[in-house]
C-alpha cells in the first residue's frame, strides 16, 4: 500500500509486493490481497483525507507501544502500536502539528490484561480449509453433522 500510494497510484501492481517472506512487527496488517483499489477502500479514503502512510521499523513501533502502555496504563496490539509510531513520524516530519485535532485509533488492547485477570483458552476450530477447496470442504463437513 505504501509504495502505491507514494507513487500515486489507485491499484496494486505485482512490484507493491516483497519478493520473499518478510518478517514484521505487526503479521496483522499483512494481507495477500489489501482492500487498496476498491471503492471505499484505503486508496479512497486516502485521498479524501489527503492522509500519508508510513514506514515504521520495529523499534519506534515499540517505543510507541511502551509510551501509550506507559500513559494509558493498559497494553495494546501490535497494530496500535504502529499506528502510534506513524503518528509520531507524521508529527516529527512536521506532517501534522502538535495542536491538531487528531483521532487515533487503537484497538484491540488489554489482551495482557485479561489474560491475567481471567483464565483463558485457546478454542478449536469447527473446522479449518484450503481456500482452494473451502467451499466443498465446509459442505462435506455440513454433510456428516
Amino acid at each position: 500500500i505504501h509504495n502505491a500510494w507514494q507513487a500515486g497510484r489507485d491499484h496494486l501492481i505485482p512490484e507493491d509486493y516483497p519478493d520473499e517472506e518478510v518478517e514484521v512487527y505487526s503479521d496483522y496488517l499483512l494481507n495477500k490481497g489489501p482492500a487498496y483499489g476498491q471503492v471505499g477502500a484505503v486508496h479512497d479514503i486516502l485521498k479524501a483525507s489527503n492522509g500519508q502512510t508510513y514506514i515504521v521499523e520495529r523499534a519506534a513501533a515499540e517505543r510507541a507501544r511502551t509510551t501509550i502502555e506507559t500513559i494509558e496504563g493498559i497494553d495494546i496490539m501490535t497494530p496500535g502500536a504502529v499506528a502510534a509510531a506513524s503518528l509520531l513520524q507524521a508529527l516529527e516530519l512536521g506532517e501534522v502539528d502538535k495542536d491538531d485535532c487528531i483521532l487515533l485509533n487503537i484497538s484491540g488492547g488489554g489482551i495482557k490484561r485479561l489474560k491475567q485477570d481471567m483464565e483463558t483458552r485457546t478454542v478449536k476450530p469447527w473446522i479449518r480449509v484450503k481456500k482452494s477447496s473451502a467451499v466443498q470442504d465446509i459442505l462435506e463437513k455440513l454433510a456428516t453433522e
